[in-house]
C-alpha cells in the first residue's frame, strides 16, 4: 500500500468516525430533547385542562367535560386524554391510534421513542375528584426526529466531503515533494542524474531533497570526469593527432576482432596511398599539409565514412575496412572515392605533381591470421603503385569462397526465402561465466541456417548478403519468435543480438512491445537484447527509445563490440546493463595505458554495468584477465558453442 493511501484511508476513517460519533451523538441528543419537550407540552395541558374540569358544575359536567377535552385534545398532538373518577373507574377518553407515515420503518426501529405520561389531580374545593392522565403522540416525535436526521445527514455529508477534499489537497501538497523524492531514488537506481529543483512543502523533506541532489551532483560529475578522462586515454592511444581518425594500433584491434569473430565470413580491406604527402609536407608549410589532408578526407563518399571503419595507419596511408562481401558496393564506393581525389587534386593545382593517390582493395576470411590478411592488401597496393597514379587495384583470392562473392542477389534471395519457408534457422548457444562465482550471466543464442546437404553454416556465412537484401530484421523477428517460445525450458537468462534495421522498423517495436509485457511479471530480467557500439552510435536516439522500452519491461539491455573510441558519453542516455568489450582491447590497453581501464572501470561502477570481457580464446588471456580483476567471460575457454 503506498503512502498516499494510507494517509488517506487512516485520516478518512478517523474523519468519518468522529463525524459518526457526533452525528449519532446529535440524534440522541435530539431525541431525549423532544421526549422531554412533549413530556412537558403534555404536563401542561394537565395541569390548565384540570383546572378547567374543576370549575365544572356536576349537573352539567357529562357534556361540558367532553366539550373541554375534545376541544384541547384537537388542539394538540396527543396520543390519548383520560379522565378518571376517585375510584380510578374511566369517566371519559379520546384517543388517536399511532400511525407513522412517510417514514422508515428501519429508523423508527433504531430510533424508539418512549414518551411518558403526564398525570394531574381534578379537586373541587380541597376534595379531590378525579385524575386526568395525557400522552403526547409519539409520531409527531418521530416525523420531527426524522426531519432532523436529513437535515444532519445532508450537513455532515456535505462537511465530509469538503473535510476530505480538503484533506486529500493537502496530502497530495505534502506528497508532492515525497513523490519526487520517490522518482529521484528510482533514478538514481536506474543510475539517471536527475536533481529535483522544486521547493518541498515540508521542511524535513527539503533536507532530504538537498542531500539526494548533493549526492546526484557528485556521483554525475565522477560519471562526467571519468568519460572525459576515459576519452583522453583513447585519444592518445587510438587516435591519430592530425586527422583524429583512429590510428593504426586501434585498427589492428579491430581487425583481429573481426577475423576472430564468427559472425564474420568474408570482408575486405583497402589502403588509400597518398604517396607525395610526406615530401608535400616537407616542401611546403605546414598548414598547406593540413588543408591537403583534411580536404581529402572530407571529401570521401560521406556513407563510406558512415558505414565503414577508417584509420590512419601511416603518414601516407588511410585504411578502410569493410565488413561486407558486395563487391558492388564497395566499387562504387572506390569510383566515387576516386572521383573525390581528381577533386582534391585540383583543389591544390600548385601542388598536383606531388601527389599521387593508390588505392588497394584485398578480402578477407574468417579462417585468416592477421599477416595474412595485411599481406594481401599490401601486395595489392603495390600492384596500384605500380601501375601509375589513382589506379584502383583488387586483390583476386583464387577462388577462395567464390560462392560468397559469385552468387547474385536473386540467387541469394531464393536461398533466404527457402530457409525461412523451412524453418531452417537453428539456434546455438555460448554462455558468458562469472569465473568467481562459477554462475552464468547469459546464454548467448548464435544464429546457424541449415542447407539441403545437411551442412550447417555460421552467421558470417550469410549476414552480409542478408544486409545487403535488407532481411537481417526478419532473422531478428525469427530468432527473438523463437527463444519467446521457448522461454520456459532455459535453466539460465538468454542473450539475443539485435540489428539495426530490427530497431529502426516501428512495427517490429510495437510487437516487441507487446511480447515482453507478457515476460514483465513472468520472467523478469529473462531476455537480454544487445546491440553492436558502432549501430547504436548511428541511430542514437532510436537506440535509447529500445532500451528505455526494454528496462521497463524489466529486461536487460547490453552494448555489444564496445571500444569507446568515440564519445561514450551515450553510455548516460542508454544505460546499458551490460557492456562487452573483446579482449585484445583490455590487454592492449593495460599493457599501453592502464588508466584506460582504470577510468573503464569506474564508469562500470558508477553506472552499475557488468563488463563480459569476449572471445577468450587462450587459458593464458583468461589467467591475465583474471589477475587484472575481471570476473565476466565469454569465448571458447570459458565454454564451448552447443547446437
Amino acid at each position: 500500500m503506498s503512502l498516499k493511501s494510507l494517509f488517506i484511508i487512516t485520516l478518512s476513517t478517523l474523519l468519518l468516525i468522529i463525524l459518526g460519533i457526533v452525528f449519532v451523538t446529535n440524534i440522541k441528543n435530539t431525541q431525549s430533547f423532544l421526549a422531554k419537550q412533549i413530556y412537558s407540552t403534555s404536563q401542561d395541558t394537565v395541569y390548565s385542562l384540570a383546572m378547567s374540569l374543576s370549575s365544572i358544575d356536576e349537573k352539567d359536567s357529562r357534556v361540558d367535560i367532553e366539550l373541554m377535552i375534545n376541544a384541547i385534545f384537537d388542539s394538540g398532538y396527543y396520543e390519548y386524554i383520560k379522565y378518571y373518577d376517585i375510584n380510578n373507574s374511566i369517566i371519559y377518553e379520546t384517543s388517536l391510534p399511532v400511525l407513522v407515515k412517510d417514514i422508515p420503518s428501519w429508523f423508527i426501529s433504531i430510533t424508539p421513542i418512549e414518551l411518558q405520561e403526564a398525570t394531574g389531580s381534578i379537586n373541587k374545593g380541597w376534595t379531590k375528584a378525579g385524575t386526568l392522565h395525557i400522552k403526547g403522540h409519539s409520531g409527531y416525535a418521530y416525523y420531527a426526529l426524522y426531519q432532523n436526521f436529513k437535515s444532519l445527514l445532508i450537513t455532515f455529508s456535505i462537511i465530509a466531503f469538503i473535510s476530505l477534499s480538503v484533506l486529500i489537497f493537502i496530502i497530495n501538497t505534502i506528497l508532492v515533494s515525497l513523490k519526487g523524492i520517490k522518482n529521484q531514488a528510482n533514478s538514481i537506481a536506474e543510475h539517471k542524474f536527475i536533481i529535483q529543483k522544486s521547493k518541498p512543502f515540508v521542511s524535513e523533506f527539503g533536507v532530504l531533497i538537498n542531500s539526494m541532489n548533493k549526492m546526484v551532483t557528485k556521483v554525475e560529475s565522477i560519471f562526467k570526469a571519468e568519460v572525459q578522462t576515459f576519452e583522453q586515454y583513447q585519444t592518445l592511444l587510438y587516435k591519430d593527432e592530425e586527422t583524429a581518425l583512429p590510428n593504426k594500433k586501434y585498427f589492428m584491434l579491430k581487425l583481429k576482432e573481426i577475423l576472430d569473430d564468427e559472425s564474420v565470413n568474408l570482408g575486405y580491406l583497402a589502403i588509400v596511398s597518398i604517396d607525395g604527402l610526406d615530401k608535400l609536407k616537407q616542401e611546403s608549410s605546414y598548414q598547406v599539409y593540413k588543408e591537403t589532408l583534411e580536404n581529402f578526407i572530407e571529401n570521401m563518399p560521406s556513407e563510406l565514412k558512415l558505414n565503414n571503419l577508417l584509420a590512419r595507419i601511416s603518414e601516407n596511408d588511410i585504411a578502410v575496412l569493410f565488413e561486407t562481401h558486395d563487391i558492388s558496393k564497395i566499387e562504387s564506393y572506390f569510383t566515387e572515392l576516386q572521383d573525390s581525389l581528381n577533386i582534391t587534386h585540383k583543389d591544390i593545382k600548385s601542388k598536383e605533381k606531388l601527389l599521387c593517390f593508390s588505392i588497394g582493395v584485398a578480402p578477407y576470411f574468417e579462417d585468416d591470421k592477421l599477416s595474412e590478411a595485411l599481406s594481401r592488401v599490401d601486395y595489392s597496393l603495390s600492384r596500384s603503385k605500380i601501375n601509375g597514379c589513382n589506379i584502383i587495384d583488387i586483390y583476386d583470392a583464387n577462388g577462395k569462397n567464390q560462392e560468397l562473392v559469385t552468387l547474385g542477389k536473386s540467387s541469394w534471395k531464393t536461398r533466404f526465402d527457402k530457409i525461412f519457408d523451412e524453418n531452417r534457422i537453428i539456434l546455438a548457444t555460448q554462455s558468458a561465466i562469472n569465473t568467481t562465482t562459477k554462475s552464468t550471466y547469459h546464454d548467448e543464442m548464435l544464429v546457424r541456417i541449415t542447407e539441403d546437404d545437411g551442412s550447417i553454416h555460421t552467421a558470417g556465412f550469410y549476414l552480409p548478403m542478408a544486409n545487403s537484401l535488407g532481411l537481417l530484421s526478419k532473422f531478428d523477428e525469427s530468432t527473438i519468435k523463437s527463444v519467446l517460445e521457448s522461454i520456459d525450458t532455459y535453466q539460465n537468462p538468454v542473450a539475443v543480438n539485435i540489428s539495426k534495421d530490427f530497431v529502426l522498423q516501428s512495427l517490429n517495436f510495437l510487437e516487441l512491445r507487446s511480447r515482453l509485457s507478457k515476460l514483465r511479471t513472468s520472467h523478469p530480467q529473462t531476455l537480454h537484447f544487445e546491440c553492436s557500439e558502432n549501430e547504436i552510435l548511428q541511430e542514437l536516439d532510436s537506440y535509447v527509445e529500445f532500451a528505455d522500452m526494454v528496462h521497463a519491461h524489466k529486461q536487460l539491455f547490453g552494448i555489444d563490440r564496445f571500444s569507446g573510441i568515440q564519445n561514450i558519453g551515450y553510455i548516460e542516455k542508454i544505460r546499458p546493463d551490460y557492456i562487452k568489450v573483446n579482449v585484445n582491447f583490455i590487454l592492449s590497453s593495460y599493457e599501453n595505458n592502464q588508466g584506460v581501464l582504470n577510468s573503464l572501470n569506474t564508469l562500470s561502477k558508477t553506472m552499475g554495468i557488468t563488463l563480459i570481457i569476449t572471445a577468450v580464446q587462450h587459458e593464458e588471456q583468461l589467467s591475465k584477465l583474471e589477475e587484472i580483476g575481471y570476473e565476466n567471460f565469454q569465448g571458447l575457454v570459458i565454454s564451448d558453442i552447443k547446437i
